[in-house]
């Protein structure tokens, strides 16, 4: 059983940065990854590559979940990152933020009335 201060990370989107964050996160102690994309099959054959669950329905697995990673393509990114703050959860989502600044700035909004961490990734921000 989990314990309630351990992290229950929650990888939506397993693309190949879904992928990485998915692997790195598992090798954290006291950490219990779920991944979940639209594409079932292929979140249970990476699942199963490395050794994780898969949930079938996103809204049941942001209930487990107290940090959710966000690696789905670009115009996705508000409604799932809203629908995550607006439970409380921490979020890590890769870059863009979003697709608008009016997006942007509404999901300041929601962190600031929720209280809840939000962290954007840079990673390969000057690869070419």
């Amino acid at each position: 059983m989990v314990e309630s201060n351990s992290i229950r990370a929650l990888i939506v989107g397993i693309g190949v940065q879904g992928e990485r964050y998915a692997k790195a996160q598992q090798s954290e102690p006291d950490s219990e990854v779920v991944l979940f994309d639209t594409d079932h099959n292929k979140a249970h054959l990476i699942a199963s590559k490395i050794g994780v669950q898969t949930a079938e329905s996103f809204e049941e697995s942001l209930d487990w979940a107290n940090l959710i990673y966000i690696c789905t393509p670009d115009h996705l990114h508000t409604e799932i990152a809203a629908k995550a703050i607006q439970q409380g959860k921490h979020v890590f989502c890769e870059k863009p933020l979003t697709t608008s600044l009016k997006n942007a700035l509404y999901l300041q909004e929601l962190v600031k009335k929720y209280k809840t961490s939000f962290i954007v990734g840079n990673l390969l921000r000057l690869t070419p």
